[in-house]
């Protein structure tokens, strides 16, 4: 039986982390209203109440989810790198045409809304990360040479992940990503690239934050003895970082990557054919 509309659009997708995510909007949006609510207003439903607003931009925000489901992943992956080139350009913009926020010009204001490019820049530069590391080296090595169903690498905040799935040779993708490293140290960087990847670390460690951000942030710094001055060392560190730096990162990888967890799921079969790269195998 064929597949439904809905069922395409959500093909993939995990559903119940999709109805989590809707039950804490509603939940934060009865919040909103019980705190914002004036007894005295004429209508609960006037767009002068705090909490209309925050209804408009729920009911865009469930409009976007729908165009990026509906969009084929594909496309993410083929023009990566100009919305990395757009990112960019919208940082730059919103230096010298942004507006003011506490101490960071780094809004656009169009009438009473206001947008933070660097949120579209994180987004942009992930994209691009992604597409270097899965289609430039992984893609080649597991995808075409390996057989594997697909692969690549995830990013997320203190974490870095190198995944491949539905794939027939667990043995041989590990070794491609061992080699992962010495690609990276011997590739040539150019200035543009150098810029490239400074503008993108500078901007996540600048980019203005929430109240609720900015006091987990204070909280970090303060426990784990952060000062200004370390803060201020590293980003002009960053910033004089140039293309043997990046390789000598690269090369003490395999440092870190010794230190990594492996983890395989699939048919019995194929974990035990490499079950040699693994402490235990279990059946679940």
């Amino acid at each position: 039986m064929e597949n439904n509309g809905i069922g395409k659009l959500f093909e993939g997708v995990d559903r119940w982390t999709v109805l989590i995510y809707v039950l804490i909007v509603l939940v934060g949006f009865v919040a909103i209203l019980s705190a914002s609510y004036e007894e005295g207003a004429e209508s609960i439903f006037s767009f002068s109440h705090f909490y209309m607003k925050q209804l408009v931009w729920m009911g865009i925000s469930f409009a976007v989810a729908v165009v990026v489901l509906l969009v084929d992943a594909s496309i993410y992956h083929k023009w990566a790198y100009l919305f990395y080139v757009l990112g960019l350009l919208t940082l730059v913009a919103a230096l010298l045409f942004g507006r003011e926020v506490n101490g960071a010009k780094a809004w656009f204001e169009i009438g009473s809304v206001r947008i933070q490019p660097v949120e579209f820049a994180k987004i942009a530069t992930a994209l691009a990360l992604a597409r270097v590391m899965s289609y430039e080296y992984l893609w080649h090595n597991i995808r075409e040479v390996g057989g594997a169903y697909g692969t690549g690498m995830l990013t997320r905040a203190q974490t870095e992940g190198l995944y491949t799935y539905r794939d027939p040779h667990l043995t041989e993708s590990y070794e491609t990503f061992a080699k992962a490293p010495e690609v990276l140290a011997g590739r040539e960087y150019t200035e543009k690239d150098l810029t490239e990847f400074i503008v993108g670390a500078v901007s996540e460690m600048d980019s203005p934050k929430k109240p609720n951000a900015e006091a987990k942030e204070l909280d970090r710094r303060y426990f784990c003895g952060i000062t200004d001055g370390m803060t201020a060392a590293d980003r002009a560190a960053l910033c004089a970082v140039d293309a043997d730096t990046l390789k000598a990162q690269a090369a003490a990888l395999p440092r870190q990557m010794a230190k990594s967890v492996r983890v395989a799921f699939g048919s019995k079969d194929a974990v035990e054919a490499a079950k040699g790269l693994f402490d235990r195998v279990e059946t679940l």
